[in-house]
């Protein structure tokens, strides 16, 4: 391993989404010499449907998100379709949730975007150690 040379690149989820050029920054990161990616939750919500907020129930009852919900939609859809037609979009949707790698020294690292089995929060400052070993119990 040589000083200064990048070895290899790991992108942890929300690779696109918002923005103008979703595809372009894909075919980007696919040109990246031994890149690791995992899905995160953006990743998700384009490649195997769902969204964050605000949902319909909530515009129903605070019509003033109308605007919002619609641009939202308006921007999944639209990446959607862009990845569909540049043949991205089966790539996007496999993302594994990790990645695991051994490094030349034995130190084994794991890249998640959030928790193991999903992009939800992995933890805040108030998780028990109970709790962090059940959801990395097998790290």
């Amino acid at each position: 391993m040589q000083k200064g040379v990048v070895d290899g690149y790991w992108i942890l989820g929300d690779l696109v989404n918002q923005g103008y050029d979703p595809v372009g920054v894909m075919e980007r990161v696919f040109r990246l010499q031994k890149v690791n990616c995992v899905t995160g939750n953006t990743d998700c919500y384009l490649g195997k449907g769902g969204r964050r907020g605000p949902f319909f129930e909530c515009v129903m009852s605070e019509p003033a998100l109308l605007n919002q919900l619609v641009s939202v939609e308006q921007g999944n859809g639209w990446a959607r379709g862009a990845f569909s037609a540049k043949g991205w979009f089966e790539w996007l949707r496999d993302l594994p949730t990790k990645q695991r790698i051994v490094l030349p020294d034995g130190t084994r690292v794991l890249g998640v975007h959030a928790l193991l089995v999903s992009d939800r929060l992995g933890f805040l400052a108030e998780t028990t150690d109970s709790e962090l070993i059940e959801r990395f119990s097998d790290c």
